[in-house]
């Protein structure tokens, strides 16, 4: 397996490897013992951002380490949440089961997203969207949950889904370049009727009309690799039950916490 979380981090002076691993940090500052020069490395969390919190978990889902930012948060100490299996921090059995099919794919891709709802230490729900990534080290595997609790701009928050009917698009996606489905928003269910863990992970081709899946998988492929934004302005994609909807969208060039470009972000819109 591939481990797409681990990073050396060098001395950019000598080129010296500091580090090799994860910086739970946004930002670390070291001394090279080569050249004695002080340098900065970007890490995954963000203190700017109180509203994010990290949870680190064995291939069980056993809680390793968390960030600071759970007690804000959860309400819960760092001592209190290591050894927890993460299910804990779910409401019901279906969240608990999406969580473990996330958990049981993520292996072959850069991350999943998916949203979702954590619950408090006092039992308090909150609306939340993580981002699994895996990595390996000495052999072990773990799972990084980035947590981002969802808020409306006024502070408040607005639903479940990162999307709700008084935004401008019908649902979004995100692929890598590979065009295989990354995130997908809540509405795909009520307008396609797939939930998303059940889309998660395919290949977005899987969806297209047949007679335009190769043509627009090579299409696609193409304009990935030139880092532009484009437009779709006609595409058929299939319901669960078969039939055609007719679609156009845009996409955004995506990249993640580390400023690495990983694919595309795709607003949708269903032609009327």
């Amino acid at each position: 397996m591939e481990s797409y979380l681990l990073h050396e981090y060098r001395c950019d002076h000598c080129g010296k490897l500091i580090i090799k691993g994860i910086l739970f940090k946004s930002y670390e500052e070291y001394k090279c013992n080569r050249c004695n020069k002080i340098v900065r490395f970007q890490g995954i969390a963000n203190e700017d951002n109180p509203d994010r919190y990290l949870l680190l978990t064995d291939k069980n889902g056993i809680i390793v380490n968390a960030s600071l930012s759970i007690y804000k948060n959860l309400g819960f100490e760092l001592d209190e949440i290591t050894g927890k299996n993460v299910e804990e921090l779910y409401l019901n059995n279906e969240d608990k089961n999406v969580d473990k099919i996330i958990s049981s794919k993520i292996s072959n891709f850069k991350y999943l997203r998916l949203d979702t709802a954590h619950k408090t230490k006092t039992n308090d729900k909150i609306h939340v969207t993580i981002s699994f990534k895996f990595f390996q080290q000495d052999s072990r595997e773990y799972i990084l949950r980035l947590v981002d609790k969802i808020i409306s701009p006024d502070g408040f928050l607005e639903s479940q889904s990162r999307f709700n009917p008084n935004n401008h698009s019908d649902f979004t996606t995100e692929t890598d370049l590979n065009g295989n489905l990354l995130y997908i928003s809540e509405q795909v269910e009520k307008l396609y009727g797939y939930k998303p863990e059940e889309v998660l992970g395919r290949n977005a081709s899987e969806f297209y009309a047949p007679e335009e899946a190769e043509w627009r998988k090579n299409n696609m492929k193409a304009l990935y690799h030139k880092k532009q934004s484009y437009k779709i302005p006609y595409l058929r994609t299939m319901h669960k039950d078969g039939h055609f909807i007719d679609c156009e969208s845009i996409a955004m060039p995506l990249y993640d916490d580390l400023g690495n470009f990983v694919g595309y972000k795709h607003i949708h819109w269903i032609k009327k």
